[in-house]
């Protein structure tokens, strides 16, 4: 199978980090269970501007080059790797391209075909790219993307997040770790074997 990844809260714990972040910077004290929205500035409060500009400044902070991957996402990631062609399919401005590669590469050298980036707030971004690149599965946290890839019949595991609950849709399977996702992977491999 063609399978595309997201990266952040799906691979890397980049929600974990940005609330560390933010916490650290304004004295609050969020965590991943406060956001039930993927727009940041809808908990936290403020503009999409000053949202914009705190995960920029995130970037550029020592706590975004110690995020922490997943449980169970390297491994993951390498079993993939071993049947399938796998993917990155990011939201990431293309000015993170420097530091995502490098982590990329660093935990996963070999595993990844590519690494794709749609840029922040591209409703429609990583639809058109499973559609270019052939992706017929996506492994995602943000429900928006999940329902656009979904609803052009493309297979979705939505990776469950505090921001995706109440979603239900026939080409969306919910998932809750990469044991499971394994899992179910296999089981679409059996089935296509058998047809």
């Amino acid at each position: 199978m063609k399978i595309g990844c997201d990266y952040d809260n799906v691979v890397v714990d980049y929600m974990g980090g940005f609330c560390d972040f933010y916490n650290q910077r304004c004295g609050t004290n969020f965590s991943i269970q406060d956001f039930k929205s993927h727009n940041i500035w809808e908990t936290i409060g403020g503009s999409r501007f000053r949202a914009v500009l705190l995960v920029n400044l995130f970037y550029y902070s020592k706590l975004f080059d110690g995020i922490q991957l997943i449980e169970g996402a390297r491994e993951g990631i390498k079993e993939l790797s071993e049947n399938n062609n796998l993917s990155i399919v990011t939201a990431r401005f293309n000015h993170f391209r420097k530091k995502t590669e490098r982590d990329v590469k660093r935990n996963f050298d070999g595993s990844i075909d590519n690494v794709f980036y749609t840029g922040f707030y591209n409703p429609f971004g990583k639809l058109d790219l499973c559609k270019k690149e052939g992706i017929n599965l996506l492994i995602e946290d943000n429900k928006h993307y999940a329902v656009s890839c979904a609803d052009a019949g493309i297979n979705v595991f939505l990776f469950d997040r505090p921001w995706n609950q109440n979603l239900e849709h026939e080409n969306i399977i919910r998932v809750y770790d990469w044991s499971e996702i394994l899992e179910k992977i296999n089981e679409l491999n059996m089935m296509n074997k058998e047809i």
